[in-house]
């Protein structure tokens, strides 16, 4: 209702339609043509065009002011949205088709329903003459209606047919530029095929309603439906008639309607269109994303007549251009680099992965062939397989190594796919590619790791395995002699127990080094788990040539070693099988070498034994020795033998060694030698130790209770024992259960563990004493004495190992380390105890020395509890 150029306040420029405004007011040019021009309003410029619709009688029906915003020409999305509202303006307002044409009938511009109605393709004709859109012909008409207005400038008006049947009222007005003069003309067609409608109003509804794409409903100003295409009633799940007459609420439903109230008060209230787009459920079709527009139609009074909506089920372009969005995310977000290339092998796009693992920034590659990231390490032929691959399949995927920009050579797994287009044409090439430097790192590190052991970094039991087997097949291939030395640290469980593990690894690093010192580069040398080594020669002369090199090692062993402060000695007892002749097998030359090994460690530690046929069994039955060892206790198998001490040169008896016996129900009466060193490694002497040292008490206290005098009653204890430290409170409590007396007891420990553990050794011995329980050191002589730690121990007795007094006649040297060792302790104020004599000469020799006591076969061999009391009675 308001004056048009009241709508320019401000401008720059001359005002749009001014030509029509004078026509129109001062009626002093003619009332008809179209008339262009360009403005500036508020920051923004432009392009206006004007036109003049005249009845058939020239007389003014009214004028079309059209305007294009060009601030932004090239932004794809402002052109977008303006052509968007061109259209919907035309469309909603007229169905007439405008077509422009310049003087020389060339086409300048056509809108919307110039272009459905014709079917014509707008941006190939541009520029066009009209004889060739509309008819394709080659040349002009000679009584072609616009040449005639461009010659007289006058209106021209006809009915036109149509190939497809219709019928076109077509208006052909002359353009005049601002000077008045003729620059082309206007075309404006109306389709009056339907002339049975009077109201072109209601002929435009139907032509709107019958759109199939779009959903078209019609409501007057109490938004009561009055007219439905068929597309929006199938939506809501019916037909037309269903919901004309309804009120929108009813139609929409209660919260789409209260959601729509805000958009439809803004229109009521500006009397302007109002779009959203949204996600919307429908009965019949399910979720759908529609671009909604509410249309106000305006009566020819200015006032609002009724709403028009027009809906669009946009879903599947929501759809890809959501899709759009995640492929554009996940293609700048990847880990992995991308890199798209046209059909010539030029790179048209990277994501930021390509640009962060080459090095190459986006603006440096783009335009560039892949090839200025090759290596130089694979040959022609393999990037022609490559390709020839890619021709065939349409696909290539493998490792391959290319260089960053700064020269370093990576690997990558690549994959190349071609991309082919609507017509199946192809359109791109799409390589993703992984730097896989840092997976095969990790790769190579958990190889290495599988094959060796964690600590020393030797090989393992699984890489021990292969090598092994070469050597095996490559020995009875060619021939030749191999050897497995299978290692054992003796007593290395009382280094970890005493001084910890972080010293035991120390340890087990250094005897690594030791080894690996002494091997040739064809040699293996395993860890294969604890204290326990595997050591090939491959390719030996003889078998005393690996005898030699186990006893080489057993001398380097017999260095000291120091760690964190503690001088500590370390020995082995090492097994020997010889291939091919011991076994072919890899599990079967390792069993031979294990059990020639234990049988070293049953000689007596630290030294070597060449596996035999025998030792087989031996290895069985002590299997069969150690399972039964752990129910002999629980079944009451063991019993205690009592030894009788004796003065010298009296031969009193003045108390006893007690000496635990196995009593196997099967294997008979075991020794100690033969199940001890068992229990020691397998840790059963803690509970054994215990059992001996309470029942020997017992046993004290029963003999004592009979009024029998047994003197002091000798028990060994195990250095395992003593590592626990819990050992002085085990002693306690045991007395405490029994009733034995302090003065009762003496415990006995070897000097091998004293040497050892000498610390250790001292703390705990030194807690034993302050009970007042006499200590002695057993089997002395036999380990590397420090006097200085000799006397810090808080000893009172020290027994000659058996190993010197059996030859103390006939061997020099035993008699000097006899004399000296009783020289030695009577000079610290020790009394002296022999062990194993058997001779008078041997007691003669010793009582002149003054040693003090003495034990052994010619005073008794050891007895049961029952045999004993009779010594003493």
């Amino acid at each position: 209702g308001r004056v048009y150029w009241d709508f320019f306040p401000k401008r720059e420029g001359p005002l749009p339609g001014c030509l029509v405004k004078q026509s129109v007011v001062e009626n002093d040019v003619p009332l008809c043509g179209a008339y262009e021009a360009e403005l500036i309003v508020a920051g923004h410029t432009y392009n206006s065009w004007s036109f003049v619709v005249n009845d058939d009688e020239d007389n003014y029906l009214y004028s079309i002011h059209i305007m294009e915003d060009i601030t932004e020409k090239h932004a794809a999305a402002a052109q977008l949205n303006a052509s968007k509202l061109l259209f919907d303006t035309v469309a909603n307002s007229m169905d007439e088709t405008l077509l422009l044409y310049d003087k020389d009938l060339r086409l300048q511009f056509m809108n919307q329903a110039a272009r459905h109605t014709y079917g014509v393709n707008v941006d190939n004709y541009i520029g066009s003459h009209c004889y060739k859109i509309l008819w394709q012909r080659d040349d002009i008409c000679a009584n072609c209606p616009a040449l005639e207005v461009l010659r007289s400038g006058k209106v021209s008006r006809a009915l036109r047919h149509m190939p497809d049947g219709t019928i076109l009222a077509r208006t052909v007005y002359p353009m005049c530029d601002a000077s008045g003069n003729i620059s082309g003309c206007a075309v404006i067609s109306t389709d009056v095929t339907e002339r049975e409608q009077q109201l072109v109003l209601l002929q435009r509804y139907k032509q709107i309603l019958s759109t199939e794409s779009d959903l078209m409903t019609f409501y007057d100003n109490d938004e009561v439906c009055v007219a439905m295409n068929d597309t929006a009633a199938r939506y809501f799940g019916g037909v037309p008639s269903d919901f004309i007459g309804k009120h929108a609420r009813e139609i929409f439903g209660e919260q789409r309607y209260l959601f729509y109230q805000p958009y439809l008060h803004q229109l009521y209230a500006k009397q302007k269109a109002v779009s959203l787009a949204r996600w919307v459920d429908y009965a019949t079709l399910g979720s759908r994303y529609m671009y909604v527009t509410f249309i106000p139609y305006i009566d020819e009074n200015g006032k609002l007549d009724g709403i028009v909506t027009r809906v669009q089920d946009i879903t599947d372009k929501a759809l890809q251009d959501r899709r759009l969005r995640l492929v554009a995310k996940v293609f700048e977000s990847t880990s992995d680099g991308v890199i798209i290339t046209d059909t010539t092998g030029k790179i048209v796009a990277v994501n930021a992965a390509f640009c962060r693992i080459t090095g190459y920034s986006e603006d440096k590659v783009l335009g560039e062939n892949p090839r200025i990231l090759k290596s130089g390490k694979h040959d022609d032929l393999f990037y022609e397989q490559m390709w020839q691959s890619l021709m065939n399949s349409g696909s290539w995927h493998g490792e391959i190594w290319n260089k960053r920009k700064n020269g370093d050579i990576y690997p990558e797994i690549l994959t190349i796919s071609s991309i082919y287009d609507d017509n199946n044409q192809l359109s791109n090439y799409v390589a993703v590619f992984s730097d896989v430097t840092a997976m095969n790192k990790m790769i190579n590190q958990l190889e290495y790791q599988a094959h060796h052991h964690p600590l020393t970094e030797l090989p393992n039991r699984r890489l021990l395995d292969i090598r092994l087997n070469h050597s095996l097949q490559t020995a009875i291939r060619e021939q030749h002699l191999g050897a497995v030395l299978y290692l054992d640290l003796d007593n290395f469980k009382l280094i970890n127990d005493s001084l910890g593990h972080s010293v035991g690894d120390l340890v087990l690093l250094e005897v690594a080094n030791r080894f690996q010192c002494n091997c040739r580069e064809v040699d293996t040398v395993a860890h294969i788990g604890g204290d326990e080594f595997v050591i090939v020669l491959d390719h030996i002369s003889t078998v005393e040539a690996a005898v030699s090199y186990a006893q080489q090692l057993l001398t380097q062993l017999q260095q000291p070693l120091f760690i964190d402060e503690h001088e500590l000695f370390v020995t082995a007892s090492i097994g020997i099988s010889i291939f091919p002749t011991d076994g072919t097998e890899v599990d079967m030359m390792l069993k031979n070498a294990d059990a020639a090994m234990y049988a070293a460690k049953d000689g007596g530690k630290n030294g070597c034994q060449l596996y035999s046929h025998e030792l087989t069994e031996i290895a069985w039955q002590r299997v069969l020795m150690e399972n039964s060892l752990r129910h002999a206790l629980e079944n009451h198998e063991f019993t205690l033998y009592y030894q009788p001490q004796v003065t010298l040169p009296q031969g009193n008896i003045v108390g006893c060694e007690v000496l635990v016996r196995w009593q196997h129900p099967e294997l008979g009466l075991v020794p100690p030698d033969r199940f001890i060193p068992l229990c020691e490694e397998n840790g059963l002497i803690i509970p054994l130790g215990e059992w001996i040292l309470e029942t020997a008490c017992r046993q004290w206290v029963s003999w004592h209770a009979q009024g029998y005098k047994p003197g002091r009653i000798a028990v060994n204890v195990s250095g395992r024992q003593i590592q626990r430290e819990d050992l002085p409170a085990t002693v306690a409590a045991v007395l405490k259960r029994t009733g034995c007396p302090v003065s009762a007891l003496e415990l006995e420990i070897t000097e091998t563990f004293l040497m050892m553990y000498p610390e250790q050794a001292i703390k705990v011995l030194e807690q034993i004493s302050a009970m007042g329980i006499e200590l002695s050191i057993d089997d002395f002589g036999t380990g590397q004495s420090s006097l200085n730690y000799l006397k810090r121990f808080p000893v009172s007795r020290l027994k000659i190992d058996r190993s010197f007094v059996n030859d103390i006649q006939s061997e020099e040297d035993d008699c000097v380390i006899v004399n000296a060792i009783v020289a030695m302790g009577h000079g610290l104020g020790l009394s002296i105890v022999a062990e194993g004599i058997e001779t008078k000469r041997q007691r003669q020799y010793l009582a002149e020395l003054h040693c003090e006591e003495a034990q052994g076969y010619l005073f008794s061999k050891p007895l049961p509890a029952d045999q004993f009391v009779k010594l003493i009675s």
